[in-house]
């Protein structure tokens, strides 16, 4: 049950010869506390032994234990002193104790060490993990920093790939930008500084030795499975950022497979076996918010249904995985990254992570899995043949739907639920219960004919939802819930029929809670299977077909 946030401690009692009984207590838990603040935060639950299970687990802490005096205590033992917030509570008869702790802007020590949190224990920080997590606390720019290179430096194959980036744009301030001087580029890019040097998101953009400790490079490995052997030996992109970045987008994409759909506009659509906009966001963002104050290099890993991209250095400082999509936009290598949004190789601040949701989603796929931890961040991507009724059906929906992460994440999860409501979507779209309430209220309104809320709930405070008939229908085997449905829709009519003798589009609609349209291809679909056929007096078409047993009807069973 422990993890990076969540801690259980016992009391620590006094030793024999100890005057002060709360000092070994005091002292353990502000160990604790500090630790879990150097790192994300979390809880220290406090009488909860780690060595049981279940209600043997919970030992609970003594009765005349001061609250109050053990806070006071922490406060006083922890440097800068850290308030925490502390919650009695009481389970199966035992009294405990939630210690919240919340992520500090400055490192906290106890008895002069530092510790973080690394998965379920506290490790003590070195120098140069203390100096990187002082760096992103206070927002200090790495890339930003003045090298001893110059306009001269520049490679010309960087700027050539540079300026074809700004004419592939296609808008007016980019093809400007196409046609400035190299030193008026550079000053575009924001990379190049008044006396003429360039900074050191410069240098890795455009120069072919930076002179840097460490030298960025990408590491391409192509296996012919996701867990298999190479299919090649791995290539090592170690030039220019901006030429590697563009070598390897080209090398994947010239292997990644597409699928051809018609949209109902009638345009053609190339679906790709990993989105296109999904690879290239995971390739820049990791060469954009790397820490480039490790040594190691950034590791591709393709194969024709997954791609894993890792890069040195954990999250930023206050962003993790279940923040990612929603926190605001704080990037390690803000120089770096403005620069190649000018080039428009990267997208504008923050919306990189909800184009890949959205890449990913719209094809079929599942959404990005990002994991942070023990020095590097992996983003895995995993394609595979799209689903192209999907992808139908969402283009078909308004412009304002489509680029919605809300709206593509509910889609994503409602294609393995029948129904969602704002309490089970919340952690998925990273909003509180009511931002998601408010997503799905809108997502039901009738100019989408995307959602709608359940009878039973709609006056409900927090009703539950689920597709429309249009969309169930124009999913169909997509959804296994579907499946399942249309099985038990079958089982219902035959029951009818074996009590009433007939049935109509209009009872069907009454039994399964479905529109005219539904009914009448739940009704033909039978039909042609013989399960039913229209009676000797029914008219041909519309709303007065009456159906009866046909010769493939089963019979009841005694």
């Amino acid at each position: 049950m422990e993890s990076l946030t969540l801690d259980f401690k016992e009391l620590k009692r006094p030793a024999a010869n100890d005057r002060d009984p709360l000092k070994a207590a005091a002292t353990d838990l502000a160990e604790a506390v500090a630790c879990l603040s150097n790192s994300r935060g979390g809880t220290v639950i406090v009488g909860i032994s780690d060595a049981s299970s279940g209600q043997a687990a919970v030992v609970g802490v003594p009765d005349n234990l001061d609250a109050d005096e053990l806070r006071r205590r922490i406060w006083q033992l922890t440097s800068p002193p850290l308030v925490v917030h502390l919650e009695d509570r009481q389970v199966s008869g035992h009294r405990i104790l939630l210690l919240a702790v919340e992520p500090g802007f400055d490192l906290v020590r106890v008895g002069g060490k530092l510790r973080e949190r690394i998965g379920t224990s506290c490790e003590p920080l070195t120098a140069a993990r203390e100096a990187a997590m002082r760096e992103d606390r206070r927002g200090y720019d790495w890339s930003a920093e003045r090298t001893h290179l110059r306009v001269e430096d520049a490679s010309a194959r960087a700027e050539e790939e540079a300026r074809r980036l700004l004419v592939e744009a296609g808008d007016a301030q980019s093809r400007r930008r196409a046609e400035l001087s190299t030193a008026d580029l550079l000053r575009e890019c924001g990379v190049l500084l008044d006396d003429g040097h360039l900074t050191r998101a410069g240098a890795l953009l455009f120069c072919a030795a930076t002179g840097l400790a460490a030298e960025p490079s990408l590491h391409y490995l192509r296996r012919r499975t996701p867990a298999g052997s190479l299919a090649r030996p791995p290539s090592v992109h170690d030039t220019r950022l901006i030429v590697a970045v563009v070598d390897v987008l080209r090398g994947i994409d010239a292997i990644n497979e597409t699928t051809s759909v018609t949209l109902p506009t009638g345009v053609q659509q190339q679906l790709e076996t990993i989105p296109g906009p999904a690879v290239r966001e995971a390739v820049v963002n990791a060469v954009a918010h790397r820490d480039y104050r490790h040594p190691e290099p950034i590791v591709l890993e393709h194969s024709p249904s997954r791609l894993v991209v890792t890069s040195p250095g954990d999250l930023v400082f206050g962003v993790t995985e279940e923040n990612i999509l929603t926190h605001v936009s704080k990037p390690r290598n803000r120089c770096l990254i403005d620069a190649l949004r000018v080039l428009r190789l990267a997208e504008r601040a923050g919306t990189g992570v909800d184009v890949m949701v959205r890449a990913m989603v719209r094809a079929g796929h599942t959404p990005p899995v990002f994991h942070s931890g023990g020095g590097s961040v992996r983003v895995v991507l995993d394609g595979g043949a799209p689903a192209a009724r999907l992808s139908v059906m969402i283009a078909s929906l308004p412009s304002e739907i489509q680029d919605d992460t809300d709206a593509i994440l509910v889609i994503h999860y409602l294609r393995s639920h029948p129904t969602v409501d704002a309490p089970t979507i919340a952690p998925v779209l990273q909003k509180s219960v009511e931002e998601a309430s408010e997503a799905l209220r809108r997502l039901s309104d009738d100019a989408y004919d995307l959602l709608e809320p359940a009878r039973e709930t709609r006056r409900y405070r927090l009703p539950t939802y689920r597709f429309r008939e249009r969309v169930r229908a124009e999913l169909g085997t997509l959804l296994p819930y579907h499946r399942n449905s249309s099985d038990e829709s079958e089982r219902r009519i035959v029951a009818h029929l074996h009590e009433y003798g007939t049935i109509s589009n209009q009872t069907v609609q009454n039994l399964l809670l479905v529109g005219s349209q539904r009914a009448s291809v739940i009704l033909r679909s039978l039909a042609e299977r013989g399960v039913i056929e229209r009676t000797a007096d029914s008219p041909t078409r519309g709303p007065s077909v009456r159906y009866q047993p046909g010769p493939a009807f089963p019979t009841k069973k005694r």
